[in-house]
C-alpha cells in the first residue's frame, strides 16, 4: 500500500474532520474506524481493487493482470460516490484530492 493511503494515526488527524467524523458517527471512537486520507481519488480505486478484488479472487495472480486496464481514477469516483461513508475532501482541494475516506470497519 502507498504510504500516503495508509491508516492516518489519530494525532494526525485535523480537528475540523474529527468534528465531522463525530457527526456522521455519533459516539463511535475514532480508534473503530477505518480513517484513511488519499492525495487522490484513483488511490481509492487502486487500493479497493487490491484489497478487496483481488483479495476476493480465486485467481488473484490473474486478476492482477487486469490492474492495466482499470481506470483506478473512474472506479475511485464509483466507490466515493456509491458508498454510505463520510468523505471529506481537503479545504484546498479539487474534485480528485486530497481526500478523507472515513468507514465502520
Amino acid at each position: 500500500m502507498k504510504a500516503q493511503t495508509t491508516l492516518k494515526k489519530l494525532e494526525e488527524i485535523p480537528q475540523e474532520i474529527q468534528e465531522r467524523i463525530a457527526k456522521k458517527f455519533p459516539g463511535v471512537a475514532l480508534e473503530t474506524l477505518k480513517i484513511r486520507y488519499y492525495t487522490h481519488v484513483r488511490d481509492v480505486g487502486r487500493d479497493f481493487f487490491r484489497e478487496i478484488v483481488v483479495a476476493s479472487c480465486n485467481r488473484s495472480d490473474a486478476a492482477q493482470f487486469l490492474e492495466p486496464f482499470i481506470s483506478f481514477e473512474c472506479l475511485g469516483e464509483a466507490l466515493v460516490l456509491e458508498h454510505d461513508e463520510l468523505v471529506v475532501f481537503a479545504p484546498d482541494a479539487t474534485e480528485t484530492g486530497p481526500l478523507w475516506v472515513i468507514t465502520q470497519q
